[in-house]
């Protein structure tokens, strides 16, 4: 499968994580393959899957799913992939500017069961940093930042996490 543009192939690594873990937003499932369809890729199992609406079931797709999978020549993530991928779909939103603090706790949802990145310790340190600050808090992990500046530190790490990763 020859992937068309980077948020669509971090989108399918996402997709491809979802067996590793159960609370993710399926829903993302129907944007995935629509966009499939909208990039010109034709196939039963394809057109089956999209025919599920929103709110998805999971268990309900699931067999559907692995066929578009076949189908496209797509393996699911082992887990040091799924954590990985889990954290770049994330990341990827937050220099998109989308959300920043809604995708950082996101990101961050699996943090304790994560052991394949030490660097995003810095990430969960920044939530915490930021939590402080919108309460009232006294920030000492990083004293220059603040509520006007916490943001762009967020995405700066961001997009250096993305290049190295």
């Amino acid at each position: 499968m020859e992937i068309v543009n980077r948020d669509f192939e971090i989108l399918t690594d996402y997709i491809l994580v979802f067996h590793t873990y159960k609370f993710l937003n399926i829903d993302l499932i129907e944007d995935w393959v629509i966009e499939l369809i909208n990039l010109g890729y034709e196939s039963e199992a394809i057109y089956t899957l999209a025919c599920f609406y929103k709110p998805i079931d999971y268990d309900e797709i699931k067999p559907y799913l692995e066929a578009v999978f076949l189908e496209l020549n797509l393996t699911t993530k082992n887990e040091e992939e799924s954590q990985k991928s889990h954290i770049r779909y994330f990341l990827n939103k937050i220099v998109k500017r989308e959300n920043v603090r809604g995708n950082l706790k996101n990101m961050l949802h699996f943090y304790f069961e994560f052991a394949v990145d030490k660097d995003i310790v810095d990430f969960s340190v920044l939530q915490y940093v930021w939590d402080d600050l919108s309460a009232g808090e006294v920030n000492w992990y990083y004293k220059d930042l603040n509520l006007d500046t916490i943001e762009e530190e967020v995405i700066e790490k961001a997009e250096k996490w993305l290049i190295e990763n």
